[in-house]
């Protein structure tokens, strides 16, 4: 079992907990189904912040990225070489949301959960840990949580005013 199959592993449990009648009747339907719908709006929100890394362009390119790209792109005209040439990814920049570099699917993205937390009166939302734990840093120099709560936080009396109904 790898570490994506024990996190999410470790979810289901939180999940199953969350939806349990115990915790249910102690928290009250209302607010279980407030707390389903902003976590579920901010988890979502926080997921669609994170994009593809785009390719640099020809002007944007190192002279040694550049060398390499142009030697690359002989190699392919040739046929020495199977796969088309590409361009090293962008990075974002400080302030705005990370970049993603996996294909097909990034763990960042994949790992964003969100659950009640143990007192019963807030929802974390978030990436859970994986093979680095540099998800702190990653937030403080490319923010996508924050700006994913800024996004939603206007819509959340009217989550809650179609939780009571």
């Amino acid at each position: 079992m790898n570490d994506t199959q024990i996190e999410l592993a470790k979810f289901k449990v939180q999940l199953s907990r969350f939806t349990d009648r115990p915790l249910m009747q102690r928290l009250g339907k209302v607010k279980v189904r407030y707390f389903n719908r902003a976590g579920g709006a901010i988890r979502t929100t926080a997921k669609r912040l994170l994009r593809k890394a785009p390719q640099k362009p020809l002007s944007e390119l190192t002279p040694q990225e550049r060398t390499y790209f142009e030697i690359w792109k002989t190699l392919y005209a040739r046929g020495d070489v199977p796969q088309r040439p590409r361009r090293p990814e962008r990075i974002a920049k400080p302030g705005r949301p990370p970049l993603l570099h996996t294909k097909p699917k990034s763990p960042l993205r994949e790992l964003i959960f969100y659950f009640v937390a143990e007192d019963g009166r807030s929802v974390v939302i978030g990436p859970s840990q994986f093979r680095s734990g540099n998800l702190r840093q990653l937030e403080n120099r490319n923010p996508f949580m924050g700006p994913a709560m800024a996004i939603i936080e206007p819509k959340l009396p009217s989550f809650l005013a179609s939780a009571s109904q």
